[in-house]
């Protein structure tokens, strides 16, 4: 819509009750880090800003239903009878939508007894005479057609035809041409066809034809019944017959359905102004980033209608990391007042140089471009306390270039400074282009603002640096070039630190997230070696058993299909092969044929494992036999992983390019893919270190359970302990099916299992499995209390948090959806147990790379899951192995002991155990 469809002297009136219904019910349930549901005041507060843009109203009203009845409920005790309360999240949201209205400086309208519809049609008849003659036009706002019927010369109606983005403007013609019928003839129109919506009778049998019919030839309901003997003569005689029989109920209908215009209440144009003085820009930046509307803010900034530009916004409060109540910001971004020069010779970056010295802290930014396999750096933005300098490296001639280099290394390389970037990892493969060995370690270290903005925040789709920047300040990144962008960096670090600190996540950034950046760019850039021969014929394998299952799957139904057809699948298993479908999930046309689907019916045809089975071959041979060929680089004949520290809400890593997370660890052909992964020659071996059970031995550490502490002690097999303890059976009598029982549960109660998700992995009864989960937390009463207490914490603080601090929001736990609150309560239980092993291997792999970061004959390749795998010299290998079981089994003191295993092989497949 273009705002010059409007012109003359503009007010608008918003139905905000109804705005708010259709935005909550368009948009999914957004809430905040606190878990405060938000989605209506989102999309209304979305609309509004839309409405001062592009309609620029020289004034603006919003109207508001109350709780209290109205003179029609009074009335009618059936009004709106059948409508379903709204949710309690829906109404809990009012108060927000009132407090932005208030910031905006909108004046709001209600009045017990009546509808928000009859304060606008009051509005609407009061407001032409406060116009004193000027040309005018009044446009409501609202997100249902009842006041379709104030609509005339000056009055238009701007609703919604669908969510709160497709719009339409309703005037007097395109009333017509939608009804077929004038504005005024809508509520006699209802009062014949009455409203389902708000359950007003009408007449029964008359429907919306008749009633159109009617109005266009008669004009009214009182000249319908003036002239009955005519109306007769037109319609059914049962039709007829009603509305004789129903006259008091036509009229009354229509009484229902008329807006009033003489709602007790006093307007004052004068006071509507859009929005006097602008609004409070500052509490409604502030207001935004309590709420995270960072994409609004943006757009507050943009100008909204009339207002003036808004002032320079304050960083945020903590509370953007859901902790806590907004607070003053503290710290002034005073992004601009940098003194910021473009550096042209070697003495201008030797006289910076000793400037950033003397500050003991600098932030930077690097322009390159990635080509050829070789990152080359264009310019480069270095940010000391109130200056910035820009260094464009295309000035320089060889020698000279050589020269600046041998400066900016004295700097960069000096341990004593402390050095900031965002994406500290990319900064240092970028920067060893240049000869770079940045010093990432104590006494000053690094700062890396991604990684801090993870901590805070983690499970975010994007950490970049303008999203984040924005988030934390209201303010946008200049695009002028890297220095600006290395003065934003500086900002931003000293807000990320404030909240660290005060989130008592210091120790994690300085301890584990920041040292760990430096070991995986190591990592990265030292990539792994694979047999492309091996690959080559272990894809063929794997093709030739895709075809075997191919042939038994198509034998077993009978007839041949596109097994990666969902339904065509669907219909062979659940049509033709009528698997039973109860409690199977539904799509809208076909049952879900999904992985868990299909674990969810092994057990009743045995055509379903062999369809999993196909699956994952094929994912195995299309992901890794013949892809990771295609993956080496030319230049190092290496795969060059990356690893993913900011993007699991766990703090697990996880890997990209190839994902060599999910490689199948227990299965033949998942091994055969191991196999490929080989030293650089003959001379060097691959070391493997796993630790042992280590989700379990937290387990035991954080609930101190009893029973399972002195089962470790005890040093036997966990898991067949386990069963003998539930089962009431002596070790020696469990059998191969009681202690995959037990195994099943001892992983499956980190993950929160249920007696259904136990069932499909074992086998088992629903009534089996919940009397074996029954019986299991009965005797580990430790572990069955350290459940419920997670839960309770992780409901009290809104998050759950590692032993080193590490947090999960989990604002689902407060979500009325039973399955939404249900994941968020396993999370609960699940994210201090996986997060701390995550926090305890990230550990493990600082203090090796540390040990081991100028030895010559051993590199750290690899990480998968609670796995490291090393590339070492071969006569050197059973010592690496030994002394790097020593670091990863004393990083860190659990109740249990860490206990971790070693293994040495030409092959990442074959191993064989270093026996101490």
């Amino acid at each position: 819509m273009e705002s010059g469809e409007f012109s003359k002297k503009k007010l608008i009136l918003i139905d905000t009750n109804a705005l708010m219904h259709r935005a909550y019910h368009a948009l999914p349930p957004l809430t905040t880090k606190k878990g405060e549901v938000v989605n209506a005041v989102y999309g209304f507060t979305s609309v509004l800003l839309k409405i001062l843009k592009e309609l620029a109203p020289d004034y603006i009203v919003c109207a508001f239903d109350m709780a209290a009845p109205t003179f029609r409920h009074i009335e009618f005790t059936d009004y709106k009878a059948h409508r379903v309360k709204a949710p309690d999240e829906f109404y809990s949201q009012i108060p927000k939508i009132k407090e932005v209205i208030a910031a905006f400086g909108i004046p709001i309208y209600e009045k017990e007894g009546f509808e928000a519809d009859d304060i606008i049609g009051t509005i609407a008849f009061q407001a032409p005479k406060m116009f004193e003659g000027a040309d005018y036009e009044i446009v409501i706002l609202t997100g249902d057609l009842d006041t379709l019927q104030l609509v005339n010369s000056h009055v238009k109606v701007f609703t919604f035809k669908k969510g709160i983005n497709d719009t339409v403007l309703y005037d007097e013609k395109a009333v017509e041409q939608r009804y077929g019928l004038k504005p005024k003839q809508m509520v006699d129109f209802k009062g014949l066809r009455g409203d389902p919506s708000d359950n007003i009778p009408g007449v029964p049998g008359v429907g919306e034809k008749t009633a159109s019919a009617l109005l266009k030839e008669f004009e009214s309901i009182d000249s319908i019944y003036k002239n009955f003997d005519k109306v007769k003569e037109k319609i059914k005689p049962n039709i007829a017959k009603k509305l004789e029989e129903f006259k008091e109920q036509v009229y009354f209908s229509k009484y229902l359905a008329s807006i009033r215009l003489d709602a007790p209440i006093e307007f004052n144009l004068n006071q509507s102004a859009n929005p006097p003085a602008g609004g409070d820009r500052q509490k409604l930046a502030k207001l935004f980033q309590e709420l995270e509307f960072f994409s609004l803010i943006r757009r507050l900034n943009n100008g909204a209608g009339k207002p003036p530009a808004s002032p320079k916004l304050q960083p945020s409060s903590p509370n953007l990391c859901g902790r806590g109540e907004p607070e003053e910001a503290a710290v002034s971004t005073e992004y601009g007042k940098f003194e910021f020069k473009t550096i042209k010779s070697r003495e201008e970056i030797k006289e910076f140089a000793d400037y950033i010295k003397k500050q003991r802290q600098f932030s930077f930014a690097a322009d390159y471009r990635f080509l050829n396999y070789e990152y080359e750096l264009l310019k480069l933005g270095i940010a000391a306390r109130e200056k910035v300098g820009e260094i464009n490296f295309s000035q320089f001639g060889k020698e000279e270039k050589r020269e600046v280099v041998k400066t900016l290394k004295e700097v960069f390389e000096d341990a004593a400074l402390e050095k900031i970037s965002h994406n500290f990892k990319n900064s240092i493969k970028v920067l060893s282009g240049l000869g770079f060995h940045l010093a990432f370690t104590p006494p000053a270290g690094g700062f890396d603002t991604i990684a801090a903005a993870y901590l805070l925040s983690p499970g975010k789709r994007d950490y970049s640096l303008e999203k984040i920047f924005f988030e934390k300040t209201g303010e946008e990144i200049s695009k002028d070039g890297a220095g600006k962008t290395a003065a934003a960096i500086l900002i931003l670090a000293k807000i990320l630190k404030t909240e660290l600190e005060k989130n008592k996540m210091a120790f994690l950034a300085k301890q584990i997230e920041f040292p760990l950046i430096e070991v995986l760019a190591n990592m990265e850039a030292m990539g792994v070696k694979i047999d492309t021969e091996r690959l080559k014929s272990l894809s063929l394998k794997i093709g030739g058993k895709i075809e075997e299952l191919r042939k038994k799957i198509f034998a077993l139904c009978g007839e041949e299909f596109n097994i990666n057809s969902t339904r065509e699948l669907s219909r062979i298993l659940f049509e033709k092969l009528k698997i039973p479908t109860k409690g199977v999930k539904k799509t809208k046309t076909d049952y879900s044929t999904a992985a868990d689907t299909l674990g969810q019916i092994k057990f009743l045809h045995p055509v379903a494992p062999l369809i999993s089975q196909h699956r994952e071959l094929a994912k195995i041979k299309s992901t890794y036999a013949d892809a990771l060929p295609c993956l080496i680089s030319p230049k190092t004949g290496r795969i060059h992983t990356t690893f993913n520290q900011v993007l699991t809400a766990t703090g697990r890593l996880s890997s990209s390019n190839p994902n060599l997370q999910n490689i199948p660890i227990k299965t033949e052909i998942g091994n055969e893919i191991r196999m490929a992964f080989v030293p650089e020659n003959k001379d060097w071996l691959l070391l493997s270190l796993d630790y042992s059970q280590i989700e379990l031995r937290i387990v035991a550490s954080m609930s101190s359970d009893e029973k399972m502490l002195a089962l470790f002690a005890a040093g036997g097999d966990i898991h067949t302990e386990t069963a003998a303890e539930i089962q009431g059976v002596a070790p020696e009598q469990v059998t191969e099916r009681m202690r995959n029982a037990a195994k099943a549960l001892n992983f499956g109660i980190i993950y929160g299992m249920s007696s259904h998700g136990f069932s499909q992995v074992t086998g088992m009864s629903r009534e089996e499995a919940q009397d074996f989960i029954d019986r299991y937390l009965a005797r580990f009463y430790g572990v069955s209390r350290f459940i419920e207490e997670a839960k309770e914490a992780a409901q009290k603080k809104g998050y759950a948090e590692t032993i080193f601090g590490r947090r999960r929001w989990l604002p689902e736990l407060n979500s009325p959806n039973f399955q939404v609150r249900s994941a968020a309560e396993r999370m609960a239980i699940n994210m201090p147990i996986q997060g701390t092993a995550a926090d305890i291997i990230k550990l493990a792999m600082v203090s090796a790379y540390g040990k081991y970061k100028n030895d010559p004959d051993i590199n750290i390749v690899l990480q998968v899951h609670d796995e490291l795998v090393f590339e070492v010299k071969k006569e050197k290998a059973a010592a690496y192995a030994e002394e790097i079981k020593k670091i990863m089994e004393n990083v860190y003191m659990l109740r249990v002991p860490l206990k971790a295993s070693a293994s040495i092989g030409e092959n990442w497949g074959e191993m064989e155990e270093v026996k101490n």
